[in-house]
């Protein structure tokens, strides 16, 4: 098994065509169905051995899922797949065994990791290093790991007991001015794909936001990237949190909105107008925002679907 270093903002290919893993006539929109007997046992949480900041993180799980939702999801992960955090000098490392672990079970992982340290440690408090092992019916497929930034500062909060913490780079947080409450933005992948957005007011759970889009990865792992069936429900943790995105059909663009368009959308929504990250920047350019929303998707002036974020 080789080995695939991954920055999980990198720019992806979406042309190739991709297979199917699983039946969409027979799933539901709202709640795709798990590997057969996937589960994360055992998961060590190791807060004296390093502390992750929750925005860096989350954001890097979200747009690690979806850079693996982008493989053919039934295929197995042949590589060990390793995602660095964007500001600090840390990684996971995500291995699997025997060529037994699939893409969509990988991104089935990373979403069951995100609904456990969203539970144990909610937002804003920091996350533990962690560490486990991935199994399904078939026994133990993969192992997952993070690992300690190269360059770290011990904490002077007494409440960390002395854990490692990162030191970040760029991190100026404290100094930003919230986005406008509406906008648009253009997908970094495609320029002809345009996010308008407006934001709606109501303040989210935020463990609930942080999984509705790992659970929307999901979605993306089992579709074809050029089928134009677009149609998403993905809940939150807790179900009280909802990530929609469809097809414009009464538009003369609704047959235009293909899932890698939905894919780019999703991941900007959450990269550039949830968390606030700025690929050209490199670093933070807004503060969180974990509020409903509605946004129009067009393409190339057209306009092919719609979506929203809402309780």
């Amino acid at each position: 098994m080789g080995i695939r270093t991954v920055h999980p903002l990198a720019r992806r290919d979406l042309t190739a065509k991709r297979i199917i893993s699983g039946s969409p006539a027979a799933s539901n929109v709202s709640d795709p169905v798990p590997p057969p007997g996937f589960r994360l046992d055992p998961v060590y949480w190791e807060p004296q051995i390093y502390q992750y900041d929750v925005r860096e993180l989350w954001l890097g799980m979200v747009t690690e899922a979806a850079h693996l939702a982008q493989n053919p999801g039934n295929e197995p992960v042949t590589t060990v797949e390793i995602f660095h955090l964007v500001i600090s000098n840390t990684a996971i490392h995500l291995f699997g065994r025997d060529f037994m672990l699939t893409h969509n079970t990988l991104v089935w992982a990373l979403w069951e990791i995100g609904r456990r340290m969203a539970l144990l440690y909610p937002f804003p408090q920091r996350i533990p290093f962690f560490d486990g092992l991935i199994k399904t019916s078939a026994g133990t497929v993969g192992h997952f790991r993070g690992i300690p930034p190269t360059h770290t500062m011990i904490t002077s909060n007494s409440s960390s007991h002395g854990a490692i913490t990162a030191r970040l780079r760029r991190d100026n947080s404290a100094n930003l001015v919230a986005r406008a409450n509406q906008g648009s933005r253009p997908c970094r992948e495609d320029p002809d794909l345009v996010v308008h957005y407006q934001f709606l007011g109501q303040q989210l759970p935020p463990g609930d936001t942080f999984t509705a889009f790992l659970k929307a990865q999901i979605f993306f792992s089992e579709y074809d990237a050029d089928r134009a069936d677009v149609s998403i429900l993905a809940f939150g943790m807790n179900r009280r949190v909802r990530l929609a995105v469809h097809r414009d059909a009464a538009g003369s663009g609704g047959n235009g909105l293909k899932w890698r368009h939905a894919w780019m959308a999703v991941r900007t929504v959450w990269t550039e107008l949830m968390i606030g990250y700025s690929y050209d920047a490199k670093g933070y350019v807004d503060p969180i925002r974990l509020e409903s929303l509605s946004f129009t998707l067009r393409y190339k002036n057209v306009i092919v679907g719609r979506g929203s974020l809402s309780p």
